[in-house]
Parts: structure tokens; C-alpha cells; sequence
């Protein structure tokens, strides 16, 4: 059954790491801007792994780098913006959208376009695979990988809209392989809120599209892709000015 084949790699994990002296630990962790963090304990309250405290003399949040396991999901839980994920920045994201979003070229016919935000772990792993793998899809997809779509807010998502693209796919992976289950749920609940806004305010929450894959998965991946390119033709381009009312 999954539940022992999920177990079982569990269990491997855990012998690995005690048949080494030492751990490596990953770079990729969150910093908290000083000038922003009022020490609200927002993101100590969300922080699923216990990796953050408060100073009470300094009112600022500080993170322990050996609990911190990257998942950003606290990212998008401060109220001020005081906490960016180390490599990976609110403006390198926008950058990175804005840069596929405009160097796009026009073709007679509608070609939707879709940005894909991809867990490293999972998604951008079965992507990666159907590329070696030569499995045709269609190139509508422009992937932007993240270490944890935990990491993602609601302006990650509706910038895309409001700057061009048709829609959004957004994809970790399975909660029960991930590194960071208990997020990666979390990440669900946020993004399911953000299509209900979205349908509230008369737009199609159906351009917003949450999924989860693992590596071995490149086919159902390239098939999803092509399926969600058939829906935004069949449903036309997204109006980007409708979209930046949306606040």
C-alpha cells in the first residue's frame, strides 16, 4: 500500500541521517527584513516546523537556520512583507514573469500562455523528465521553479493575470512525499481562498489551477498541461485590465 511505501522511505531517511557524523543543511532558508518586522509573532504562530522565535527586546522575528526547512510558508503569512526567501525574492519572481510575459512572440492565432510554478521537488522534476524524455506537449507552459509553493501569496498569482498570462498552474508535490506536507495543505487552503475571491468578483477561477505530481510523473503532467492550453482556447484570452481591478 502507499501509506507503507511512504513509511518505509520515512524510515530510510531517518537511518541515513543517523549513519553520518554530521548533517548538511540546506542554504536555502528565510530572512526577516529589520526595517519592516514589528515582532508581531504572525509568522512564529504558522511556522509549522517551530524554526521561529520573537525577540521581545528587539520586537523582531528570528529564525533558527537548523529548524528552518526552506518551506516559505511563512512568507506569505507577514502582514508587512518583512520575510523574503533567501535566493528566491519577490522581485525575482515578477521579474521572471515579466521577462516570459513580454518576450513572448504575437502569432496570428491565440496561443494561451501559462505560468507554471513548480516545486522543485515533484513537479519540476516530472517536467525536467519530459523534457529529457522527449514526451511532446504543448510549449505554452513557462515554468518558474520554487523550492515550496507554500512560499506563493495571492500577488504572485494575480500579477501573472494582470500582466498577460491566460493562466496559472501551480504544482507541489504529493502531500504525503513532500518534505513539507503539513505546508504544502496549508498552501491549498490559501490558494482555494484565492479562487473563491476570484469568483466572487465575476473572473474565472478556472485559470487558476492547483495539482500534484511526483518525478516519475512527466506524462501526466505533459497531458495536464495540454488539457488546461484546450480549456483557455476554448475560453479565450484572459483581459488583463479586467484582472487588475481585482484588488
Amino acid at each position: 500500500p502507499e501509506t507503507v511505501a511512504q513509511a518505509s522511505g520515512a524510515a530510510s531517511k531517518a537511518l541515513a541521517l543517523l549513519a553520518h557524523d554530521s548533517v548538511e543543511k540546506s542554504p536555502i532558508i528565510v530572512q526577516v527584513d529589520a526595517e519592516k518586522c514589528d515582532g508581531c509573532g504572525r509568522c512564529a504562530e504558522e511556522c509549522i516546523f517551530d524554526a521561529i522565535t520573537i525577540d521581545k527586546i528587539q520586537n523582531i522575528a528570528v529564525i533558527d537556520e537548523m529548524k528552518c526547512k526552506g518551506c516559505a510558508y511563512c512568507i506569505p503569512e507577514c502582514p508587512h512583507g518583512a520575510i523574503e526567501q533567501k535566493n528566491l525574492s519577490d522581485l525575482q519572481i515578477y521579474n521572471m514573469i515579466n521577462a516570459i510575459l513580454t518576450k513572448d512572440k504575437k502569432t496570428e492565432t491565440f496561443e494561451p500562455k501559462i505560468i507554471c510554478f513548480l516545486s522543485e521537488i515533484g513537479p519540476y522534476q516530472a517536467a525536467d523528465l519530459a523534457g529529457t524524455g522527449r514526451m511532446e506537449y504543448r510549449p505554452n507552459a513557462f515554468i518558474i521553479k520554487v523550492l515550496s509553493i507554500s512560499m506563493l501569496n495571492e500577488n504572485h498569482i494575480l500579477y501573472a493575470l494582470k500582466h498577460g498570462a491566460d493562466g496559472v498552474l501551480i504544482s507541489g508535490s504529493h502531500p504525503g512525499e513532500s518534505p513539507y506536507p503539513g505546508a504544502c495543505l496549508k498552501a491549498k487552503e490559501r490558494i482555494d481562498l484565492i479562487k473563491s475571491k476570484v469568483k466572487n468578483a465575476g473572473l474565472d477561477p478556472n485559470r487558476i489551477r492547483l495539482e500534484w505530481y511526483a518525478g516519475r510523473q512527466a506524462k501526466g503532467l505533459a497531458t495536464y498541461v495540454d488539457n488546461f492550453v484546450e480549456y483557455l482556447k476554448m475560453t479565450g484570452p484572459a483581459d488583463s485590465a479586467n484582472w487588475r481591478s481585482l484588488n
